[in-house]
């Protein structure tokens, strides 16, 4: 009876660890452009959540924001650590929908810890990198201008 018990746990342990390993996909059909917060700060927040069956997304948390303040001596921009977009992109995140996950062989499935950029910028709307135009630079901008 004993062997049996091992024998069934070994192949359920077994097809479970196949199914968890197998590939999943879905693809993004709506993401929600989030609200600029109350900040004159530029930068991004990454947020991470899951992808249920329908294609809804669930446990939308803010992993990451950071503000764009300088620019490096390679004229990258430098960031640090800020709080401003964390609330306005989870806001956000809620409302992304994709298709239902599949795997290569059409069983459905739930996406776990996917992420998401969003970038939040003052000067240069519908940015795609992360390379903003800086407070500083747009005054400068406006002034060489007039």
């Amino acid at each position: 009876m004993k062997i049996l018990n091992k024998f069934i746990f070994l192949v359920f342990f077994s097809n479970f660890t196949l199914t968890a390993d197998q590939d999943c996909f879905a693809k993004k059909v709506q993401i929600m452009k989030p609200l600029y917060p109350y900040a004159s700060y530029q930068g991004y927040a990454i947020i991470n959540y899951d992808v249920n069956l329908d294609g809804s997304v669930s446990n939308v948390k803010a992993v990451d924001s950071q503000c764009a303040m300088s620019r490096n001596d390679d004229g990258s921009i430098k960031f640090r650590r800020c709080p401003f977009f964390k609330a306005r992109s989870v806001e956000a995140g809620t409302l992304m929908k994709y298709t239902a996950p599949k795997t290569s062989n059409g069983k459905s499935c739930i996406l776990k810890n996917q992420n998401h950029r969003y970038i939040f910028s003052l000067y240069k709307p519908g940015l795609k990198d992360l390379d903003f135009i800086l407070r500083d630079e747009f005054v400068d901008m406006i002034d060489n201008a007039e």
